[in-house]
């Protein structure tokens, strides 16, 4: 089984850093691993979570569509104030 850390490495490499509006975050903009079939799709996490906490659906949600997870500023990759 990944250890904790593994998971987040993993995590780590589908993204990167982004400069958004002043804030830097975690983005993993990733396509579609089959034929696209619907429009993209921006997950977003809840509180006080991280964009991590979709890898067990990931797979799932990319197989016909282009998707977006973001961090939001202050959790999961993104950077802390």
């Amino acid at each position: 089984p990944m250890t904790a850390a593994g998971l987040i490495d993993a995590h780590r490499s589908l993204g990167g850093l982004r400069d958004v509006g002043g804030e830097v975050v975690f983005v993993a903009d990733l396509p579609a691993t089959g034929t696209v079939e619907g429009p993209p799709l921006l997950v977003v996490h809840g509180f006080p979570t991280s964009s991590i906490d979709w890898a067990p659906v990931l797979d799932r949600f990319r197989a016909h569509r282009r998707v977006v997870l973001v961090d939001q500023p202050g959790y999961g990759l993104s950077h802390k104030p």
